[in-house]
Formats: structure tokens, C-alpha cells, sequence
């Protein structure tokens, strides 16, 4: 019979390697995050809409601003659209 402990370190080590992995996905070997930004254009662009709306979104957005331009991460693109999820037998009022 297999040792109970032997079974628990060998997926603690499978999920450690997970984890190294989705860490070296999301940073370059200098710990900077990869993480795609968009500029107003491009946001427009993936939201399909205006790029006039883009700036009136950034009020309910996180951002940030360089100089003159102003940048969008892509996950907090997509978490502001999944926000407005509406599941089944739901409507949005």
C-alpha cells in the first residue's frame, strides 16, 4: 500500500510546479508583468465602442496615464465587461 504522505508531497510538488509556471507565464525574468495594455484606440476597439465613450469610461476604470496618453490593462477590460453579467432569468434594469 502507498504511503499516504508519499501521495500528498507528490501533487504538492505537480500544483508547486503549476504555480512556478503561471508566474512565469504572467513575468519576464525581471519580475516586470506582462500583462497586454491598450491604448484609447485599441480599447475602443476591443470593447466596440467610440473612442470619446473610452474616456468617459475611464471614470469606472482603472487606468493609467503616461504623459498625454492613457492606458488600459486587458484584464481590467475584461473584468468591466464581465461585470455586467447578466445569468439566466435575469434582466438588467
Amino acid at each position: 500500500m502507498d504511503n499516504p504522505f508519499d501521495t500528498i508531497l507528490s501533487r504538492l510538488d505537480r500544483f508547486e510546479a503549476k504555480i512556478d509556471a503561471a508566474i512565469k507565464e504572467k513575468f519576464d525574468k525581471n519580475g516586470v508583468d506582462t500583462e497586454e495594455y491598450f491604448t484609447v484606440t485599441k480599447t475602443a476597439a476591443f470593447l466596440d465602442c467610440s473612442e470619446p465613450h473610452v474616456y468617459e469610461l475611464k471614470k469606472r476604470i482603472p487606468h493609467i496615464i503616461r504623459g498625454a496618453r492613457l492606458y488600459f490593462k486587458k484584464t481590467d477590460l475584461v473584468r468591466y465587461l464581465e461585470s455586467g453579467r447578466v445569468g439566466p432569468n435575469k434582466s438588467r434594469i
